[in-house]
């Protein structure tokens, strides 16, 4: 997971600048509201079930896993109209972030956990999403059926689980050269290690491995692309 720190440092305001100073996206005023209405649905949804850790609901915190969910509109430049799976979805990052910010993504999260998918589905009806539905299923039960398998230009996992594992479980669903995108902290490295042992059995390439710093938002981390061959 990355650091963030006790205190809430960022502001609604210290957000469209962040965005724009490190991963050069300007938020519309559309896009600003969207995120609003989203940090204060997670908030109050955040008082009566488990969304995120209630020590970190501060607006502060939340803005910097918005911050956090972006990085992969700077890891890769991801093309218009792509179908993204984001696998254990739980509060919408980072699938909701990035689906504010680039419209045209088609989206399917995937949650298994029955109160965070009416949480999800909650934030589709509100923020007016197309191009974006929420599954409650467990992954093992998709990778079969025709509708998930091999139809993704990208996979996202963020806080899924070991590097690894992540990857046996999102092959399936991609498409020949469709990519991984795997957020990892920076512990992350025995985990490479073990990959880059069993790489060639995999049918993968390591297409890059990008690492953000962003010291106003307390924020390391690494994001691994895992690129699927045939």
């Amino acid at each position: 997971m990355f650091h963030v720190k006790t205190k809430g440092i960022i502001s609604e305001k210290e957000f469209k600048k962040l965005v724009k100073t490190h991963l050069d996206i300007t938020l519309s005023l559309r896009s600003q509201k969207k995120f609003m209405l989203y940090l204060n649905e997670l908030r109050s949804w955040n008082r009566r079930i488990n969304l995120i850790s209630r020590k970190k609901d501060k607006p502060g915190d939340i803005y910097c896993h918005f911050v956090d969910s972006l990085l992969a509109l700077k890891a890769f430049q991801i093309p218009e109209f792509s179908r993204i799976l984001d696998l254990g979805s739980g509060s919408g990052f980072p699938a909701i972030p990035l689906k504010i910010i680039r419209g045209d993504l088609d989206i399917t999260m995937i949650e298994s956990i029955r109160k965070k998918v009416l949480f999800l589905k909650k934030m589709i009806e509100l923020l007016k999403f197309e191009g974006m539905a929420i599954y409650q299923k467990r992954l093992e039960e998709l990778q079969h059926l025709s509708e998930f398998n091999g139809r993704f230009d990208f996979v996202t996992a963020k806080a899924f689980g070991k590097l690894k594992e992540t990857i046996y479980i999102s092959l399936p669903f991609l498409k020949n050269n469709g990519i991984l995108i795997a957020y990892k902290g920076i512990s992350f490295k025995s985990e490479i290690i073990e990959l880059l042992q069993e790489k060639e059995k995999m049918n993968l390439q390591i297409k890059d491995i990008k690492f953000f710093e962003i010291a106003e938002a307390g924020l390391k981390r690494f994001l691994v692309l895992i690129q699927k061959t045939s």
